[in-house]
């Protein structure tokens, strides 16, 4: 019995880390198939980040909304157009409507003047609307002229998402996933 015992111990203290292995070597397994899933869905991922930042880019990019508008205007030869917007500062940056905190999407306001005709005007905003950009249409006005046509005025909020700094560092301090790289725009 005397021998028997301390090998009784020895057995029970291999079955215990016999069992600590299997239990690493399962989380192991779990992992690897979890960088599997990763590695399938990568491209998906980045197509969904690609849409998102087209859609709520880092920055306000202005010029690019405003090009998009002017697309649409043009494709009404009867509606012209007037844009205000608010000055943008010589660093590029342009006045935005405040945040609820640092990671929530940013606006800036556009003043948007429409004229022609109805149908013509109403395609106009639609198509606007229709864009790839995230906007939204606010305190939008339609007048009938003198002339028989209309002219719509309305206050578009074009959103855009900043990194905030706590972003920026989640993503450089993320080792499974890789870095973003953002487009110069």
């Amino acid at each position: 019995m005397f021998v028997l015992w301390p090998r009784q111990r020895e057995l029970s203290a291999l079955g215990s880390a016999v069992e600590r292995e299997r239990d690493l070597v399962e989380q192991k397994v779990i992992e690897s198939r979890t960088g599997e899933l990763m590695t399938v869905r990568m491209p998906e991922i980045r197509r969904d980040r690609d849409l998102l930042e087209r859609r709520l880019p880092p920055e306000p990019r202005l010029p690019d909304f405003l090009h998009a508008v002017a697309a649409c205007v043009a494709s009404e030869p009867l509606v012209t157009q007037e844009v205000k917007r608010d000055e943008v500062s010589p660093g590029g940056a342009a006045p935005a409507c405040p945040p609820e905190s640092e990671e929530t999407a940013r606006a800036v306001p556009i003043h948007l003047r429409l004229v022609g005709p109805f149908a013509a005007v109403l395609r106009c905003v639609a198509a606007i609307e229709g864009l790839e950009r995230l906007c939204r249409f606010r305190d939008t006005h339609l007048v009938r002229t003198g002339d028989g046509q209309v002219a719509a005025e309305a206050e578009i909020l074009v959103y855009y998402l900043p990194l905030s700094d706590a972003a920026v560092r989640r993503a450089a301090d993320t080792t499974e996933m890789p870095s973003v790289e953002r487009p110069a725009g």
